[in-house]
C-alpha cells in the first residue's frame, strides 16, 4: 500500500530524493566486502567517498523537487531520487574501461634476443636490478577514486628482452645503455610465476606512455620491444 503525503513540501521532497540517491551506496556497503569498496582506504580516498556521496544526494533531492514536485506518494518519491543519480553513475562507470594487457598478469614473455650482445664483453656494473611493484598513488588520484570509483591501478612497462639469468639480462642491459642511453635501460627480477630477468626500458608508466616509448624505441632500432601491463 502506497503511503501519500498530507503536503509535499519541497524540503520533503528534497530529502526524500536525496535519500534515495545514496540508498545503493549503503546497499553496496550491506552487501559487498568492505575491503572490496575501499580497495585503497586512505583519508582522501573517504572524502572522496563522502563527496560523492554528498553529490549523489543533492542531485537527487534536486531531480525530484524541480521535476517531480507534484507527487505524493512516498514510494514514487524515493523511486525518482534513485533513478536521477543512477543515470549519472552509469556514465562515470562507462569511462572505466580497462586497459590491454599484451601478456595479462603471469608475467612478462618476450622473445630473448632482442637485444644481441657480446656477454664475454659487456661490463654489467652500472645497470639498476629492480623489482615490479604496484602504482604509488598522489594525493589528487586518492581524491578522484572516492570521488567516482575510477582510479589508475596498473602500471605498464616497456619490454626489451627477457633471460634465464640475471648476468645475461644485465649483459643486454649494457649494451643497450651504451648504445641508445636516452632510454634508461635496467633489468627487472623475475615477477610471479616467471623465472625469467627482464630488461625494461625507463620505469612504470601509463599505458598511453609506455605505447609511445616502445613506438620511440622501435623507431631507434629496438624493432623487437613490447608493452607489458601487469
Amino acid at each position: 500500500m502506497n503511503v501519500r503525503l498530507a503536503a509535499a513540501r519541497p524540503a520533503h521532497l528534497f530529502w526524500m530524493g536525496g535519500l534515495g540517491a545514496i540508498a545503493p551506496i549503503f546497499l553496496s556497503l550491506l552487501t559487498l566486502d568492505v575491503s572490496t569498496v575501499f580497495a585503497t582506504t586512505s583519508p582522501l580516498v573517504v572524502l572522496g567517498y563522502l563527496v560523492r556521496a554528498s553529490l549523489l544526494f543533492l542531485a537527487g533531492g534536486l531531480y525530484v523537487w524541480i521535476y517531480h514536485a507534484d507527487e505524493k506518494v512516498r514510494s514514487r518519491i524515493f523511486e525518482f531520487g534513485v533513478l536521477a543519480p543512477a543515470l549519472l553513475t552509469t556514465a562515470v562507470n562507462g569511462l572505466q574501461v580497462p586497459k590491454p594487457s599484451s601478456t595479462g598478469a603471469a608475467g612478462p614473455v618476450v622473445h630473448p634476443a632482442v637485444i644481441l650482445v657480446g656477454e664475454a664483453f659487456a661490463d654489467q656494473g652500472d645497470v639498476p636490478v629492480r623489482m615490479f611493484a604496484g602504482p604509488q598513488f598522489s594525493a589528487s588520484q586518492q581524491f578522484w577514486y572516492g570521488l567516482t570509483g575510477q582510479r589508475e591501478t596498473r602500471r605498464s612497462y616497456v619490454i626489451a628482452g627477457s633471460y634465464r639469468s640475471e648476468a645475461e639480462a644485465r649483459a643486454a642491459a649494457q649494451a643497450a645503455r651504451r648504445r641508445w642511453p636516452q632510454f634508461g635501460v635496467s633489468v627487472y627480477k623475475p615477477y610471479g610465476a616467471q623465472r625469467r630477468y627482464t630488461v625494461v626500458l625507463g620505469d612504470a608508466l601509463t599505458y598511453a606512455g609506455a605505447i609511445k616509448l616502445r613506438d620511440q624505441a622501435r623507431a631507434a632500432g629496438l624493432r623487437g620491444c613490447s608493452v607489458w601491463t601487469p
